[in-house]
C-alpha cells in the first residue's frame, strides 16, 4: 500500500512504513498472523479530517476520471499489523464531497504569487473575487433588492447539494466573505494592494456608478497586476446592452444550443420545439428595456466621475471604455520610459475580462507591447468592439483603439462550455476549456448538466426576461460562470496545470473577417418598432380622448346648465 505509488507513498508516515514492516518481518514464522483487516470509519466521515491520510488519497483521485472511491485502507503506528478498512457510503457522493473541500485548499491554503501561469491563474481569480463587495453576497440594505440575496437566489443549487464550498446558503455566504483574503496574503509578501474605483461608489450597493479595479506591485517578484470587476451593479448592464444588446437578440439562442453541444450533449427533442417557438413579446421588452437602462448612461457616468475633458467626452458614445483607459493610464503612463515592472499583467472576470482583454489590445496597438492578460469567464469582444449595440453608441465600436480583426494569442480566456454569458460573442485570444471532467463525472442528470439544460433552446429575450427562464439561467450561472465554482475546480491540477492550459484544452479563438456573418447584423427590428408606434399612438389616442372627453363633459355640462337655467321660469 504505501510503497506502491509516488502520490500515495508522501501520504504514509514513516511510523505507518515500520509498522508495516514489522508486520511482515513478524509474519515469517508464523505468516496468518501477517496482516488484520479492521473496519474503519465510513470515507465520508473521514474528509472532515483534514491530516487523515484517507483524506488526502481520496482528493487526489477527485478529479480522475470514471474513478470512484469505493475503499481506502490505512495502517497506524498505534495499531501494528492492523490495517484498518475505510468504506465509502455512495462512490459518487464521495466524489462531490471531496472536491466541495477542494475550494476550501485553494481559499485557505493557497499561496498566492505570480510565478507559474497557474500561480498567476489562481492568484487573479482570488484578487477579482475581492473585488465584488460583500452586500453582494449579503443582500442590498434597503427594499428595492433582495435582503437575502445568496441564499434565496440560489435557493434550487443548495438544493440539489452540489455547491462551491460544500456548504449551504448563509453557511456558504459566510465561507464567500471569509476568503477574500488573497490581497492580505500578497501584502504579507511585501506586495502593495490598492483598490480602485472610478466614480461614485456609493457604499458598495447596487446603485454605485463607475468602474471597480485594483493593482497589485509585488517587488520580490517585479510584477505589475492591473484588475478588472465584472458586472456588479445597474451601471454594470447598462454597459453590457451597449455591448452585447444585438447578440442577445440575434444570436444567443443558436449560441446556447452550441454551448450545449461543445458540453458533449446532445439536444433532445424538448429543446428542438423550444427554438420554435416565438419571441416577440421578449424580444420587444427587451429593446424597449434597454433603451430605458442605457438612455442616460453617459450622463450619469460623467456625473460620477471626474475625468479630463478628452474622456469624458467620449462617455456617452464608449460608455466605460474612456474610464478602463483612465485607470491603466494612472499605472502605465503615455510616453513612460520604462515600465514600472518587469512583467505586467492584466486580468478581469466576466464584463471585466473584456475590458482587460480590450485594454490589452489597445496598448498592443498604441505601444507595440503585449501583455500577459486573464480573461476569467470574459465576455467576447471580436464583435461588440467593432460596433455597439444601441442607438447613439459608437458605430465603429473600438476599431479607433485597437484592432480586433486579428488574433491576440497574449490573451487567455478561461472558459466553461456552458457558460452562455463569457460565450456572448467570440474572443480574440486563446481560450482554455476548463470544467470537462467535472461534466463527464456528472453526467446529463448531474447537478450542474440538469440546471443548465432547462433554458437551451429558448432566444436571448426569453432567457433574460421572462422569469421562469430566468431562473434556471441564473442557477447555471453559479456553476458555470462564478469565480468561486472555478476555484473549486481548478485547485486540481489535472483541471488546471502549471503551465495554465486546463482540462478540456486551450485553443487560438477563430478570427472573424470584418462584415462576418457571424456577427450581429444591428438591424432595426422594424416589428418590434410598429408595435411600439402603434402602442405609442394607442397611447397618445386614449390621452387625447380623456382630455377632449372632459373638455366635452365640461363644456356639455355647462351648456346644459346655461340652458336649464334659461329655462327655468321666473318667478313672479
Amino acid at each position: 500500500i504505501c510503497f506502491a505509488r509516488q502520490q500515495i507513498r508522501k501520504s504514509c508516515t514513516f511510523a505507518m512504513r515500520a509498522s508495516f514492516v514489522l508486520a511482515v518481518l513478524g509474519a515469517a514464522a508464523e505468516p496468518w498472523k501477517l496482516l488484520e483487516v479492521r473496519q474503519g470509519q465510513p470515507l465520508e466521515r473521514l474528509l472532515t479530517q483534514r491530516d487523515h491520510p484517507a483524506r488526502r488519497l481520496v482528493e487526489k483521485t477527485a478529479a480522475t476520471e470514471g474513478l470512484l472511491v469505493q475503499s481506502v485502507y490505512t495502517v497506524h503506528s498505534s495499531t501494528p499489523g492492523v490495517v484498518w478498512k475505510h468504506d465509502s457510503l455512495a462512490g459518487r457522493r464521495l466524489k462531490e464531497q471531496a472536491r466541495k473541500l477542494q475550494h476550501k485548499w485553494v481559499l485557505d491554503d493557497f499561496t498566492p504569487g505570480f510565478g507559474s501561469e497557474r500561480q498567476r491563474v489562481l492568484t487573479s481569480m482570488g484578487l477579482l473575487h475581492e473585488l465584488y463587495p460583500d452586500i453582494m453576497y449579503e443582500g442590498q440594505p434597503d427594499d428595492t433588492y433582495d435582503t437575502n440575496a445568496w441564499a434565496s437566489w440560489y435557493a434550487d443549487v443548495f438544493s440539489k447539494g452540489v455547491t462551491s464550498t460544500g456548504e449551504d446558503g448563509a453557511e456558504e455566504e459566510l465561507k464567500l466573505l471569509q476568503s477574500a483574503n488573497v490581497s492580505e496574503a500578497l501584502e504579507a509578501a511585501t506586495a502593495v494592494h490598492e483598490d480602485v474605483f472610478l466614480g461614485n461608489r456609493a457604499s458598495d450597493t447596487a446603485d454605485q456608478v463607475g468602474v471597480a479595479a485594483a493593482t497589485v506591485v509585488h517587488p520580490s517578484e517585479d510584477t505589475l497586476w492591473i484588475g478588472f470587476r465584472g458586472t456588479y451593479s445597474d451601471i454594470g448592464e447598462a454597459n453590457i446592452m451597449y455591448l452585447y444588446r444585438d447578440w442577445m437578440v440575434e444570436k444567443m439562442r443558436q449560441q446556447m444550443v452550441d454551448d450545449w453541444k461543445s458540453g458533449g450533449f446532445e439536444v433532445t427533442s424538448e429543446m428542438e420545439a423550444r427554438q420554435e417557438e416565438g419571441d416577440f413579446t421578449s424580444r420587444c421588452y427587451l429593446r424597449l428595456g434597454a433603451y430605458w437602462l442605457t438612455k442616460s448612461h453617459g450622463s450619469s457616468l460623467a456625473d460620477a466621475v471626474d475625468l479630463p475633458a478628452e474622456y469624458e467626452d467620449r462617455l456617452s458614445e464608449e460608455g466605460f471604455w474612456p474610464i478602463v483607459q483612465a485607470i491603466v493610464r494612472d499605472v502605465l503612463p503615455a510616453g513612460r520610459d520604462a515600465d514600472p515592472a518587469g512583467t505586467v499583467l492584466l486580468a478581469g472576470h466576466s464584463q471585466g475580462g473584456f475590458s482587460a482583454a480590450t485594454a490589452a489590445m489597445w496598448l498592443e496597438k498604441e505601444e507595440g507591447k503585449q501583455y500577459r492578460t486573464y480573461s476569467m469567464m470574459g465576455t467576447g469582444t471580436q464583435c461588440s468592439s467593432r460596433q455597439f449595440s444601441m442607438t447613439g453608441t459608437s458605430e465603429k465600436g473600438l476599431t479607433d483603439y485597437l484592432d480586433p480583426f486579428k488574433s491576440h494569442p497574449n490573451i487567455i480566456t478561461y472558459q466553461h462550455p456552458l457558460d452562455m454569458y463569457s460565450k456572448m460573442d467570440f474572443q480574440n485570444g486563446m481560450v482554455c476549456t476548463y470544467g470537462t471532467n467535472d461534466l463527464k463525472d456528472q453526467g446529463v442528470t448531474g447537478a450542474l448538466p440538469s440546471v443548465c439544460s432547462q433554458y437551451v433552446g429558448y432566444s436571448g429575450p426569453q432567457v433574460l426576461v421572462e422569469e421562469d427562464k430566468k431562473t434556471p439561467a441564473r442557477n447555471c450561472r453559479y456553476y458555470t460562470h462564478s469565480l468561486h465554482y472555478a476555484l473549486m475546480l481548478m485547485q486540481n491540477t489535472t483541471v488546471l496545470q502549471e503551465d495554465g492550459t486546463t482540462d478540456g484544452g486551450c485553443a487560438p479563438a477563430t478570427i472573424y473577417p470584418d462584415g462576418s456573418a457571424m456577427c450581429p447584423t444591428h438591424e432595426m427590428d422594424t416589428a418590434c418598432t410598429a408595435a411600439a408606434v402603434a402602442a405609442s399612438a394607442l397611447a397618445v389616442g386614449i390621452i387625447i380622448a380623456i382630455v377632449l372627453g372632459g373638455v366635452a363633459c365640461c363644456c356639455g355640462t355647462s351648456v346644459a346648465c346655461y340652458c336649464c337655467r334659461k329655462k327655468k321660469p321666473v318667478n313672479p
